[in-house]
């Protein structure tokens, strides 16, 4: 058995997991407490959760003492009645202290303030108290209970080690912890009450069942993933001092999950396997670190932090729109040359391309350097249709979510008058891919979270023969899309219509019109699609509606004009009211004289439908 004396610090643990967790001879369990503590996390984290977990197809398991117990906790709705009571805690102890300070209400508490206002004050934090606990109350726990079962019982460990060691459990548990043998020993106090067992084995199940599973599948590595802190698992160690990156992520780290020594000792000779514990800190740090793109919710919910705060502080920026009016240079890239760049924008990535892209994937002090200074100077040595790649390779990784790749692409397309104009054109032409197109297929509606700061940049001169060819390769495959980026940033008018007969206050909305098209339905059962679950309520003002309306069809907010009330106009909105889905292939227009057709295209709009980016050989950059 080795007492280990020099302990990992928490960077050279989580390059350990991160390296254990790769190996294909590496078999993870995960205990009831780290499943509990996933129930108390939101649908995105879980969501994570669940894609991350896939990465290990059956090398990932869950114990059946793992499902008892939790089933046992689901039963008695442990986490339910839990929070119930923390926030019964909470107001009874706001009310004792107000019945207690109130007698002191005529004084005057706050220096400078009248003696009304400290009571004031108290009505003000008696009210927010109420509202808090009451939106705590209001957790669904179903919803989320539910979706880790779901999880669970797609996760089958097929073993009756638990059943088999029953009959001498009560003899062996109780040497065991005689002399304090691990897991679980001290839990040895605990008594059988007349309507609950105490559990006080459990651990030791748990354990017996991983070593016969991990003796079976010859895992050379166990990673137990568990909450339970107690010495009767871990090593009793200091919590480590921490310094840069990790002092930013948290002030205070709790001990590396080192296991007791005995325990992996136990494991080591019985099963031949190495012996990792991973507590949801670490498996946070793990994440952040090396997997943040991919999970960055998980992981700061994890770690407990908010992801807001490592994005790079942004200086003033002067308006996008009035910059691109400014260039000098005009368009060096022709509309044949656009239409090539934006097909080779499409192919996967090259060798120097994916060197650009995988530095996304460095360690997260390097990707937020990366990311908040990327500028013209981190692509030298790409042609243009390697640059368009890069950056379409980009934006398909800053649409997934929040992340490095997010801000580097809002950095890199807040830079776009530094580049000269063909980069420029092959930067925003790869961007233009991403959002419009998914591979050769147009998307239904342009996707991204940059959608509007790239209207921005529509009048750049550099980018005119783009937005041209992008125009043409829309047109050439019947897109759907309902505004495509245009040079002269015309206006967008959004039209609603309200039902005035009925008294009814507000009034009740009853379509939205842009360019003759309907955008909203009725009847709907995705909740993501209706109205009141994007707003988050089920009254609006017109501009409120407008923009989650432009936001959702990528029209440009900017350009918006409401007609058919004021913007500030309430409207209620129906239960059952949300967007309406185009297709490619037909649409329903209105027959309206008060609904004009979108913009007509230019003369050299028309002339373009004779293009076509196959039958031409592409042009020298320079």
């Amino acid at each position: 058995m080795h007492i280990p004396i020099a302990l990992k610090n928490p960077e050279e643990f989580t390059k350990q997991i991160s390296e254990a967790l790769d190996m294909e001879d590496t078999h993870v369990y995960i205990d009831t407490s780290f499943l509990m503590w996933l129930t108390m996390q939101g649908t995105q984290a879980r969501r994570q959760f669940r894609a991350w977990a896939d990465d290990f197809m059956d090398r990932l398991h869950v114990p059946l003492w793992t499902k008892h117990e939790y089933y046992r906790h689901h039963a008695g709705r442990t986490l339910r009645s839990r929070l119930n009571r923390r926030s019964d805690e909470f107001l009874a102890a706001l009310k004792s202290f107000r019945e207690e300070v109130s007698r002191f209400s005529d004084n005057a508490l706050f220096s400078g303030r009248s003696e009304a206002a400290f009571m004031q004050a108290v009505d003000e934090v008696d009210a927010g108290v109420r509202e808090v606990a009451a939106g705590a109350k209001a957790w669904d726990y179903d919803e989320a209970s539910e979706d880790v079962i779901g999880w669970m019982n797609e996760r089958h460990m097929a073993t009756a080690k638990a059943f088999d060691s029953m009959s001498t459990l009560g003899a062996v548990g109780s040497l065991r912890f005689s002399h304090d043998v691990p897991p679980g020993y001290l839990d040895r106090s605990k008594k059988d009450r007349p309507k609950r067992g105490s559990n006080r084995f459990g651990d030791l199940l748990f354990w017996q069942e991983i070593m016969e599973h991990a003796s079976r599948t010859k895992a050379a590595r166990v990673v137990i993933m568990t909450r339970d802190r107690k010495t009767d698992w871990f090593l009793k160690t200091a919590a480590p001092e921490v310094d840069g990156e990790w002092q930013r992520l948290r002030a205070k780290w709790q001990p590396v999950p080192h296991p007791h020594p005995t325990l992996a000792f136990e494991m080591k000779i019985a099963c031949g396997s190495e012996l990792l514990l991973l507590d949801e800190l670490y498996f946070g740090a793990y994440l952040w670190k090396y997997r943040r793109v991919q999970y960055e919710r998980l992981a700061a919910v994890a770690i407990d932090v908010d992801p807001e705060k490592f994005k790079a502080v942004e200086k003033k920026r002067r308006l996008a729109a009035e910059r691109a009016r400014k260039r000098s240079e005009q368009a060096t890239v022709s509309m044949i040359r656009a239409l090539n760049i934006m097909t080779k924008a499409a192919v996967d990535p090259d060798g120097p391309v994916q060197a650009v892209v995988n530095r996304l994937d460095a360690d997260a002090h390097v990707v937020e350097e990366f990311a908040a200074l990327i500028g013209p100077d981190d692509f030298v040595g790409l042609d243009l249709d390697q640059l368009a790649c890069c950056c379409r390779s980009m934006h398909d990784r800053a649409a997934a979510g929040p992340g490095p790749a997010r801000a580097a692409v809002t950095n890199l397309l807040d830079r776009l008058d530094e580049f000269p104009a063909d980069r420029a054109a092959a930067v925003f032409a790869g961007l233009i891919m991403s959002i419009y197109f998914d591979g050769p297929l147009p998307r239904i509606r342009p996707r991204s979270p940059l959608l509007q700061d790239l209207f921005d940049w529509q009048r750049d001169g550099a980018v005119q023969f783009v937005l041209k060819a992008l125009r043409f390769k829309l047109n050439k495959v019947n897109s759907a899309v309902l505004y495509v980026p245009d040079p002269k940033a015309p206006e967008a008018t959004v039209k609603f219509l309200s039902d005035t007969e009925q008294q009814q206050t507000p009034v009740l909305l009853e379509q939205v019109y842009y360019a003759g098209e309907a955008l909203l339905t009725d009847g709907l059962l995705q909740e993501e699609l209706l109205l009141r679950t994007v707003l988050g309520k089920n009254q609006a003002d017109l501009k409120q509606i407008a923009n989650v309306v432009s936001e959702h069809f990528g029209l440009p907010i900017d350009q918006l004009q409401i007609e058919g009330g004021d913007e500030a106009d309430l409207r209620s909105i129906p239960e059952f009211m949300g967007f309406r889905e185009f297709d490619r292939f037909g649409s329903d227009e209105v027959p309206d004289e008060e609904f004009p057709p979108p913009g007509e295209d230019d003369e050299a709009d028309t002339q373009e439908a004779d293009y076509d980016e196959d039958d031409h050989d592409e042009e020298d950059d320079e």
